[in-house]
């Protein structure tokens, strides 16, 4: 006979309540609360895979390409960083014994090519990466949707803006990428547009216009905050003249001491075509 006298909760953190499926499983309160909950829950998971639709599967195949990767040459800490699954995750697919894997985190997983661990592997300097990801947090950007639209882990953007000193190079050319399209372009008003902002203020994070291309990666190179709008409309104002007469990015870079990569990635975000065919 079954033993329906309720048992308390013992975990030191949680304080699982009578009636749920968690406090049956944890706390294995078989109460009748409890074994109701645990009852709907079965029954909705039931009907979820009746209708297709899971939220875990066997780790089997997320196990096997874990083993591959490391086979290749992947370092457990990058599969980490490039899928934003946990470290014990991971560890638990090389050596534990098998069990059940949210789908999102088999997603992850197998979403990794493992022929491009040779050109995903290099880290270099966050410096730049970093100041992008803040001067979008200072826009109004959510860190969390920079994230999503880039494609990147959970935590890694977290790292970064963090203060960790590397990067991949995959990372670093995304959130550049991202930059380039979002930098002069507000997100849609909401409240987690609010809180970024704030919490860019409240960390003195500098905004795009604070930033020229030729200095947002150097180390040593400190944002122009006092009058940045200003000076920004002023280079924007000078580029375009130029641009009007026939320059080339070369002879515009020239004019106004900037690297010509930095003229191209200019003239790219502003949709405008180069001038070399016109000039030759």
């Amino acid at each position: 006979m079954i033993d329906r006298t309720p048992k308390p909760c013992h975990h030191k953190i949680a304080n699982h309540q009578h009636g749920n499926y968690q406090t049956y499983v944890s706390d294995r309160c078989r109460c009748l609360p409890c074994a109701f909950a645990y009852s709907e829950y079965n029954s909705w998971q039931n009907d979820r895979k009746a209708a297709g639709k899971v939220n875990h599967v066997p780790d089997r195949r997320a196990r096997e390409h874990v083993a591959a990767l490391r086979n290749a040459g992947w370092r457990v800490n990058f599969i980490v960083a490039e899928t934003g699954v946990s470290k014990w995750t991971i560890q638990h697919l090389l050596t534990g014994k098998p069990r059940m894997i949210q789908v999102a985190t088999e997603r992850r997983i197998l979403a990794l090519d493992i022929d491009t661990q040779a050109d995903r592997s290099i880290l270099v300097d966050a410096t730049g990466t970093r100041r992008r990801v803040q001067a979008l947090i200072a826009l109004g950007w959510p860190v969390q949707t920079i994230q999503k639209m880039a494609g990147l882990g959970d935590h890694a953007l977290f790292i970064i803006t963090g203060g960790q000193a590397q990067c991949f190079t995959t990372t670093r050319d995304t959130i550049r990428d991202l930059y380039d399209k979002l930098w002069n372009t507000p997100p849609p008003p909401s409240p987690a547009a609010v809180k970024a902002k704030k919490r860019a203020e409240q960390r003195g994070y500098a905004p795009p216009l604070a930033w020229d291309d030729d200095n947002i990666d150097d180390p040593n190179a400190t944002p122009n905050t006092g009058d940045a709008q200003r000076d920004a409309e002023s280079r924007e104002a000078e580029r375009l003249a130029l641009w009007k007469r026939g320059m080339t990015d070369r002879q515009i870079a020239a004019a106004t001491g900037r690297h010509h990569d930095a003229i191209r990635r200019w003239r790219l975000r502003n949709g405008l075509p180069s001038q070399e065919r016109r000039a030759s």
